[in-house]
Order: structure tokens, then C-alpha cells, then sequence
């Protein structure tokens, strides 16, 4: 099993992702009106968190393995994509052969439009 790391970059990235998708939820039910309007922003609050596990252990389970199904190879770094529901991920990482690890340097996470 190789080390897995991120990078400053990779981790705003996530960040920015997650906060952006609390943020666009919170708006939206924030003067609703509703009951259960708390209640609401606390279950995106952690469908967010949820979210966010989700990817980083889907990002652990493909980079941890020797071999990494489905990556391209890059002239800086490598490159390989997967799902998560329908959302595309696309991951970019280096890989230290001298101490067995690989460092993800970016996250891209396909924004998908909330249709109000």
C-alpha cells in the first residue's frame, strides 16, 4: 500500500468545492419560510461532509494500489478520472518512487448547476 498525500492546492480545491456546495443549499432554504428549514441546511451540511469523505477515500483506494487503472501519463504529472454518483473527478499526482508515495497536487471536481 503506497503513502498518499495532498497538496495545499489540492486540499483548497476540495475545500472551496464543499463550501461552495453548503453555501448554494444554504441560500436557497435559508428564507424559506419552511418548518424544517434547520433541519434541511443541516442534512446538505452533511451530504457535504459525506460527499467530501467520498472522494478522498476513493482517492486513497485508486492511488494506494502499485498500479493505477485508467491514469495518463502527462508530461508533469499523471492524470486519472472516476465517479462519484455522476459527479466526474479528475486527479492529478506525482508519484515518489524512492519512498513509495504519491503527492495528489489537484482536484477537479465537475460543478454540476442547481436548477431552482
Amino acid at each position: 500500500m503506497l503513502n498518499v498525500f495532498y497538496s495545499e492546492a489540492a486540499i483548497s480545491a476540495m475545500t472551496g468545492f464543499i463550501r461552495a456546495y453548503e453555501e448554494a443549499f444554504y441560500e436557497l432554504y435559508r428564507d424559506s419560510g419552511l418548518e424544517t428549514e434547520k433541519i434541511i441546511i443541516e442534512n446538505y451540511r452533511l451530504s457535504a461532509k459525506k460527499l467530501s469523505e467520498h472522494i478522498f477515500s476513493e482517492i486513497e483506494q485508486h492511488l494506494g494500489t502499485s498500479k493505477v487503472l485508467g491514469r495518463k501519463e502527462r508530461t508533469r504529472w499523471h492524470e486519472f478520472s472516476f465517479y462519484v454518483g455522476s459527479r466526474l473527478i479528475t486527479v492529478y499526482y506525482t508519484q515518489n518512487d524512492a519512498n513509495g508515495s504519491r503527492m495528489v497536487e489537484s482536484i477537479g471536481i465537475e460543478r454540476k448547476p442547481i436548477i431552482f
